[in-house]
């Protein structure tokens, strides 16, 4: 699981924010697996749903203050916006 390596390179991470796409198939599946390794583990779980570039950016911009580490769903609006994530993340590994 990609959830195990991320949390190895990134020992003293806490919490976790996963953000998907709203209405992708693969987005429940991401959320319950990242939810259960974050529950398994101690890690605090936060995420968000975006339906577009702009909800993406200032949804980053939100969780930025409290995210450990952000995890992007495989989804096209993530994969094709990585810089903006990148960008709106400051200094927040993703």
């Amino acid at each position: 699981m990609k959830m195990k390596l991320f949390t190895k390179v990134l020992p003293n991470v806490k919490s976790v924010a996963l953000l998907v796409m709203k209405g992708h198939p693969s987005t429940p599946i991401e959320q319950a697996e990242v939810k259960a390794y974050c529950d398994a583990n101690g890690l605090t779980y936060s995420e968000a749903v975006c339906e577009n570039v702009d909800q993406l950016k200032a949804e980053v911009a939100k969780l930025k203050e409290t995210a450990g580490m952000f995890v992007l769903g495989n989804q096209s609006l993530l994969i094709d916006n990585a810089a903006v994530v990148l960008e709106a993340s400051g200094s927040v590994p993703i």
